[in-house]
């Protein structure tokens, strides 16, 4: 048996997996206000599940972004909320139709529009939300799991292991040499602070529920980004941001909304066009200078740039960190080791992000 345990592989793997944590986390935030809208990412923000737990000795816990709590059964009230005033011609756009004195085939077609486009954007976003769980949930459990074992080396000084690989007797390493140990505690908990820095300060504060328009705004203003919105008066310094999101999302629910009909069956006519489309600009813009409003703040100089100071601040390590210790065979140690590894192997049924399995971390 070696007289030391080197301790510099575990905090590499540590460290990879906070920067792996850290980038999956910007990437797929990013995605979601890309790809739909800033209202849906304060939807997944709103409530969380699995988001702090113990790291090192830090007296303040670490902060994860953890598991969004009640957001499929808020999706699908809304889409329930949705489908209800579309049903009966309630929504702002159909109640702006209705001020145009439309005929009622007209009106017809622009609710069948829109129950269209709600059914495909409710599927695709409750599949986007549940791929964004599910990576989540692999990445914080990688992370934590050497969390967890760094967790018994630096604040019990102990280490162990099974003997064999079905479990049973346990080995147990009572640490010494206090200088060499102390660099792992301090290098640990400065990759934790780091991360702990970068969620709070550049995702829990940033994203709270205060999108416009409701219901229609969060499941339908993706498919609003004509090209027609280069020629709106947004505001200054909105050119570069505008471009980029019409890039990631669509317009098929304008293009829709406008779809040309002499008879009125299949579109609109063009008496009804020219006085509703002033009208739905007017809607759309309050949905468009919303997102824009915020990503440049929020997006661009918010979570990318903290990405960037995280990355500038978190390194690997490259001395060893060789650790001395004694073996324990008395009952007390060993049952200390085992049910570390038991709870680790096992999970333990609370909201913390330490130890726990992966069906745990799911959400309902």
């Amino acid at each position: 048996m070696a007289d030391n345990i080197n301790y510099k592989v575990l905090l590499n793997s540590m460290v990879d997996h906070t920067k792996t944590y850290a980038l999956d986390v910007n990437n797929r935030i990013k995605k979601l206000f890309l790809y739909y809208n800033l209202g849906c990412v304060e939807e997944f923000m709103l409530n969380r599940r699995f988001k702090t737990g113990t790291w090192g000795a830090l007296t303040t816990g670490i902060t994860l972004l953890g598991m969004p709590e009640g957001i499929f059964d808020r999706l699908i009230n809304y889409y329930k909320e949705l489908n209800y005033k579309i049903n009966n011609h309630n929504t702002s756009i159909q109640t702006q139709l209705k001020s145009c004195s439309p005929l009622d085939s007209e009106v017809n077609y622009v609710k069948s529009v829109m129950n269209q486009h709600l059914e495909n954007q409710f599927t695709m976003l409750t599949s986007e939300i549940n791929n964004i769980v599910q990576n989540f949930r692999s990445q914080q459990k990688n992370l934590t799991d050497d969390v967890d074992k760094l967790n018994l080396v630096t604040i019990q000084s102990r280490d162990g292991s099974y003997l064999n690989r079905d479990g049973g007797r346990v080995v147990v390493f009572n640490l010494t040499g206090t200088t060499t140990l102390n660099r792992v505690k301090t290098d640990f908990e400065s990759t934790g602070t780091q991360l702990n820095d970068y969620i709070n300060n550049y995702f829990i504060t940033n994203f709270p529920k205060e999108y416009p328009s409701g219901e229609e705004y969060l499941l339908l203003s993706n498919q609003i980004y004509t090209n027609e919105l280069l020629s709106f008066n947004l505001g200054s310094n909105y050119f570069k941001q505008l471009k980029e999101l019409i890039s990631y999302r669509g317009s098929t629910l304008y293009d829709d909304l406008l779809k040309k009909d002499k008879n009125g069956i299949n579109g609109l006519t063009n008496k009804t066009l020219l006085r509703f489309k002033p009208k739905l600009n007017e809607i759309v813009k309050v949905w468009v200078k919303y997102d824009l409003n915020s990503m440049q703040k929020k997006v661009t100089k918010g979570i990318d740039i903290g990405l960037g100071v995280f990355n500038d601040n978190v390194n690997n390590f490259y001395s060893d960190y060789k650790v001395g210790y004694s073996t324990i065979t008395g009952t007390t140690a060993e049952n200390l080791i085992r049910v570390n590894l038991q709870n680790r192997i096992e999970g333990t049924d609370d909201n913390k992000v330490n130890f726990k399995k992966l069906l745990q971390l799911y959400i309902s």
